[in-house]
C-alpha cells in the first residue's frame, strides 16, 4: 500500500470481549482466542493513523478502550460496551473522578462528549471546522480549568486549541500546515506539552516534530526553555509570501545530508520531574536508505537541552531504541516508571521477516541506552499481518495493550493482550 493510501484510509475497529490473551515475552505463542464484536471497514496503517484505537486505565482496575467501527465509535469499559455515534478521529482522556471525555469530528464540527462512570453521555459542540486533511488528527487532556482539545482550526491549514468553556474562541497556534498533534498535561506543574507533526503534501510525508509548552492552560505558549512564542507560528515554509516564526524543532532534520525523513511522533509522556519524553519513527532519505529502513528514536528534555543525536567531542551520541541494525522499529508507545526506568512497546521485525510483530525494549538509565527487543508476539510473518498502532495502560500487576492488524485484507481487527509485570522487569 502506498503511503498516501495510509493517509486517506479511515479504519474500522474490532472490539474484543472476555479475558484478554496473556502474551508472555519471548515465549509468546500467537493469540489463540480472540472474541470479535465487529469486523469491517478498511485497514489501519501505521504511517500515520489518525483513527487508531486507544486504551487507558479507568476506574476500579478496568481499562477503557475507544475504537472505530464502520459508522460508529465504540467505548468499552471493562465489560460494558456502548455506542457513541460516529465521531471521526476520536480521542479520549480521563478526569480524576473517573469521567471520560471523548473528542471527535461530526457534521463539520468538533464535538466533546462527557461519559460518566455510570455510562451517561452528554455532548457539546466546540466549533465548526473546514473539512480536515486526512493527515490532521486531534488530541485532548483534562485540566482543573476544563478540558483542552487540540485540533484543526476554524480556517484551513491551521491548528488551534479549544476549551470546553462555552463561548471561548479557539486559540490558533499554527498556520499554513495540516498537522498530527499529541497533547499532555502535567497537573503538578499545571503545564501543557504539545508535539506537532506537519504533513507535507508535495512529498506525501510527515517531516519534523515541533514542540510547544504552555504554563497558563493554553493562553500563551513557549519553547522548552521558556522563550515565548509570537503566535501564530508557521511550521512549513512557504515558497512565496509572508512567513511567520517556526516552533521549536525537536527531531533531526536535513534530508539531503543524511537526516531523518518520514518523521512522525508516536507518543508523549512525562517523567517524575515533569520533563517530556517522546518516541518518533523515521526513515533515511530514499537515496541514502539502507537496512534497517524503519528506525525509532527516543528524545527527552533534561531541563536544559534536548537529547538529540549529537557529537559530544569524541563520538556521536544516538537516541535510537535499537543499536542492532538488523532490526527495524517502526514506532510504538512509552511507559515511564521512574526517572531511570522506561519501557517501550514497539512494532519491530528483523531482516528475515516481512511483517511487524510487537516487542518490548527497556532503559535503566533514563533513555540513554536500551535493551534488545524482546518479542511479545511472534506470529506476524505466519499471519502475513502487521501488528500496528500499539497502545498500553497500567493495571494491577500488568500492562494491558491493544493493537490493530494490518494486511492486504479490507478489514481492521483490534487485538487485546496482557503482559505481566514480571515479563517487563
Amino acid at each position: 500500500m502506498k503511503r498516501r493510501a495510509f493517509i486517506t484510509s479511515v479504519g474500522a475497529g474490532v472490539l474484543l470481549t472476555g479475558a484478554p490473551p496473556v502474551l508472555r515475552g519471548a515465549e509468546t505463542r500467537p493469540p489463540a482466542k480472540l472474541d470479535l464484536l465487529h469486523r469491517s471497514g478498511r485497514p489501519l496503517g501505521w504511517f500515520p493513523n489518525v483513527t487508531a484505537p486507544r486504551i487507558l486505565a479507568a476506574t476500579e482496575g478496568a481499562t477503557a478502550i475507544l475504537a472505530h467501527a464502520s459508522n460508529d465509535t465504540i467505548l468499552q469499559i471493562g465489560r460494558r460496551r456502548q455506542s457513541l455515534g460516529h465521531l471521526a478521529r476520536a480521542r479520549m482522556t480521563s478526569a480524576p473522578d473517573g469521567t471520560l471525555y471523548v473528542a471527535g469530528l461530526r457534521d463539520h464540527s468538533l464535538w466533546l462528549l462527557r461519559v460518566t462512570p455510570s455510562g451517561k453521555v452528554a455532548s457539546a459542540r466546540l466549533g465548526s471546522l473546514p473539512e480536515p486533511h486526512g493527515a490532521a488528527g486531534l488530541d485532548l487532556v483534562w485540566t482543573p480549568d476544563g478540558v483542552r482539545v487540540i485540533a484543526s482550526g476554524p480556517r484551513p491549514q491551521t491548528v488551534a486549541l479549544y476549551s470546553e468553556v462555552p463561548g471561548t474562541p479557539p486559540r490558533v497556534l499554527t498556520v499554513e500546515a495540516w498537522a498530527q498533534p499529541i497533547l499532555r498535561y502535567d497537573p503538578a506543574r499545571q503545564r501543557l506539552h504539545l508535539l506537532l507533526c506537519p504533513w507535507i503534501d508535495a512529498s506525501a510525508i510527515y517531516s519534523t516534530v515541533y514542540y510547544l509548552r504552555s504554563d497558563d492552560h493554553g493562553e500563551t505558549w513557549c519553547q522548552a526553555d521558556a522563550k515565548p512564542y509570537d503566535l501564530p507560528l508557521q511550521p512549513n515554509s512557504r515558497e512565496h509570501g509572508l512567513e511567520r516564526p517556526t516552533p521549536e524543532v525537536v527531531t533531526i532534520i536535513g534530508q539531503p545530508n543524511g537526516g531523518h525523513s518520514n518523521t512522525l511522533a508516536h507518543c508523549l509522556e512525562l517523567d517524575p520531574d515533569g520533563h517530556p519524553h517522546f518516541l518518533y519513527s523515521f526513515n533515511r532519505p530514499y537515496h541514502l536508505a539502507r537496512e534497517p529502513f524503519m528506525r525509532c528514536a527516543h528524545v527527552c528534555w533534561d531541563g536544559a537541552k534536548w537529547s538529540l543525536d549529537r557529537w559530544d567531542g569524541s563520538k556521536w551520541k544516538f537516541g535510537e531504541l535499537s543499536a542492532d541494525f538488523a532490526v527495524d522499529i517502526a514506532g510504538g508507545c512509552l511507559d515511564i516508571v521512574t526517572r531511570d526506568t522506561l519501557h517501550a512497546l514497539v512494532m519491530f521485525k528483523d531482516r528475515k521477516a516481512s511483517w511487524l510483530d510487537l516487542g518490548i525494549t527497556s532503559s535503566r538509565d533514563g533513555g540513554r541506552t536500551w535493551s534488545p527487543v524482546r518479542a511479545v508476539t511472534t506470529n506476524a510473518n505466519a499471519r502475513a499481518t502487521h501488528y500496528v498502532t500499539p497502545q498500553w495502560a497500567r493495571v494491577v500487576g500488568a500492562r494491558e495493550f491493544i493493537c490493530s492488524g494490518f494486511n492486504r485484507e479490507p478489514r481492521a481487527p483490534l487485538y487485546r493482550g496482557r503482559i505481566d509485570d514480571r515479563r517487563i522487569a
